[in-house]
């Protein structure tokens, strides 16, 4: 929509970041952009900040004239338009982005951090279990050791080897192969 209300150009394009940026990178003017907060608000924000001059986010329950008349996205996008151009429309708060990064990297590095602490604790608690085991058990172990390695290599003939070396592990030391 124009500066005068006139309907100049209406699309409909794929919800991902390229096909975005390069629409409205093929659009000419300064560019006023509209849209509902929601779920992918504070993204499409940040993606479309650069390329525009103006980017409103807005409240959709304090937007009255999109209560009104018939619904639809079509119709919903001109009164919001309509709203924009008459600059009737309450912005939503996107603050600075680095906040937003920063606590993104606060989850990572808490779920990092967390996935580290139970591998570490599997890792000490599979140690406990085999440390008393390898004493009592040493050629049981050193052929479950030669099994595990001819497993890992998912060949046919390394899988018969690594059955016949868990075998004897399991003859050597049943108490050690039930662990």
């Amino acid at each position: 929509m124009n500066e005068a209300g006139k309907l100049v150009m209406e699309s409909i394009i794929e919800t991902k970041a390229a096909t975005i940026v390069q629409f409205m990178q093929g659009l000419r003017g300064s560019l006023h952009v509209t849209f509902e907060e929601g779920t992918w608000a504070a993204w499409l924000y940040d993606l479309l900040q650069p390329h525009v001059a103006k980017v409103v986010a807005c409240n959709p329950r304090r937007n009255a004239l999109l209560k009104d008349g018939n619904k639809g996205d079509r119709i919903d996008a001109r009164k919001l338009a309509e709203l924009l151009r008459g600059n009737h429309l309450q912005p939503v708060y996107h603050g600075e982005t680095s906040l937003r990064m920063l606590k993104e990297l606060c989850r990572s590095y808490l779920t990092v951090s967390k996935d580290l602490t139970r591998v570490m604790s599997r890792l000490k608690a599979l140690y406990r279990v085999t440390k008393g085991e390898t004493n009592d058990h040493p050629e049981a172990y050193q052929l479950y050791l030669k099994g595990r390695y001819y497993f890992d290599r998912r060949t046919p003939e390394a899988l018969e080897r690594a059955i016949e070396f868990f075998n004897q592990a399991i003859e050597k030391g049943p108490n050690y192969a039930a662990t």
